[in-house]
């Protein structure tokens, strides 16, 4: 008689026999979502058995999802950003000298709007949102700011008053010790102090601000015009070190232990020491020719995330080892983790994190993309566009794939 041996492993440990077959189909019950299964097969008689067949792999996965509101502005959006509480969406529109602009916000959950705050002169270039949820803060562009508002009612706390010109990558370490920056145009031009205390603006010079005072703490301005990452003290804003010249730098971003700075510099993406101003390794993406537009690490650390050219990229923090690679949908979309860092986001779309494996598209680019606190919806704002999507996650399936 001939029979089918199964053998089955978890989360890629050793493969164990759990059941014998004697027909050529086999389903298994006993299995968890939260598990990837691996399964292979040998086939016996009363005198042989096989060699084990190539291992299939199985995960449980978000397969689609579908669209649960968009909002509209009366210009291009430039920037939105979903809350840390998963409440609310800020987002603003400008156009450059058009003063029928807005800073609106809207309910996560139903897309109602809550309040609206109109005709601010030249737009609204670059937003963010405090840890704490109290605050909105936004920089105009090429023009003054910041404006902190209360994200309960649109009211004005204070508004900042320098002439920066366009919005450049600033933002904090997760400890409050170090601000890092650049001047070169591009997204994150305002941030919040992860302890809530200080909003920072970039363009030529770096302002931080005593959120609830509006006094002016410190202002920095390089002595050259050189487009580098620059690691400030966050408590003066003395410099600690600085980076190499690039073409452009622009995007930014810490490590969550303090101890990496991820640079999109020029054509390539670096990682630098935070502690001694080392270059740690550089790499390029494949597409070559195309500026690195956006990085992000994952929560845990280990790997970095970048969009250049509509390529997404995902990287060994540590040795600089590209993972993998993945056609985005536009040269200008942001990339973001989830929270848990199983998914990354660019566009409209989303990736298993592990094995680089597309999971759904929406089909369009977009200047902001980023998941929700509890990763069950997307934020997207479409390029060249004046609508924010909330879309949220809504099909599940077991799928084969090399996790």
């Amino acid at each position: 008689m001939v029979g089918y041996k199964i053998e089955q492993s978890v989360n890629n440990g050793d493969f164990e026999e759990i059941d014998i077959v004697y027909i050529t189909t086999y389903t298994n019950t006993n299995v968890s979502i939260e598990n990837v299964y691996g399964y292979r097969i040998k086939a016996y008689s009363d005198n042989n058995i096989s060699e084990p067949s190539e291992v299939g792999k199985i995960k449980w996965v978000v397969s689609s999802y579908s669209l649960l509101w968009s909002g509209t502005h009366n210009n291009d959006v430039f920037s939105a950003v979903i809350s840390p509480n998963n409440n609310f969406v800020a987002s603003g529109d400008g156009d450059f000298g058009n003063q029928n602009t807005s800073l609106k916000v809207w309910n996560l959950q139903t897309g109602g709007l809550i309040w609206e705050k109109e005709e601010y002169t030249h737009g609204v270039n670059r937003i963010a949102i405090s840890p704490d949820n109290s605050r909105i803060a936004f920089t105009p562009n090429q023009c003054c700011g910041p404006y902190v508002l209360d994200a309960n009612t649109g009211d004005a706390f204070f508004c900042g008053s320098f002439n920066g010109g366009m919005s450049a990558p600033v933002v904090f370490s997760p400890n409050n010790e170090k601000v890092a920056v650049t001047n070169s145009w591009s997204e994150g031009g305002i941030s919040f102090s992860p302890d809530n205390s200080k909003v920072a603006t970039s363009s030529s010079e770096v302002h931080v601000w005593d959120v609830n005072s509006g006094e002016e703490l410190w202002n920095y301005e390089a002595e050259d015009n050189e487009n580098k990452v620059r690691v400030l003290d966050s408590d003066s804003g003395q410099l600690l070190w600085s980076g190499n010249d690039q073409y452009y730098i622009f995007s930014v971003a810490f490590s969550p232990d303090n101890s990496k700075v991820v640079v999109g510099a020029g054509y390539s993406i670096e990682v630098w020491d935070v502690n001694t101003g080392n270059l740690m390794w550089t790499e390029s993406p494949s597409s070559g020719g195309d500026f690195v537009m956006s990085v992000r690490i994952s929560p845990d650390g280990t790997k970095a995330v970048s969009n250049s050219g509509g390529e997404v990229s995902l990287w060994d923090i540590e040795t600089g080892n590209l993972i993998w690679s993945s056609s985005a949908s536009y040269v200008w979309d942001r990339v973001s983790f989830s929270s848990d860092g199983t998914k990354v986001t660019s566009g409209s779309s989303v990736w298993d994190t592990d094995s680089g494996v597309l999971l759904w598209s929406g089909g369009h680019g977009g200047r902001s993309a980023s998941f929700s606190p509890d990763d069950t919806k997307i934020l997207s704002s479409l390029m060249n566009g004046n609508t924010i999507s909330i879309y949220q996650e809504d099909g599940y399936e077991w799928r084969n794939g090399e996790w």
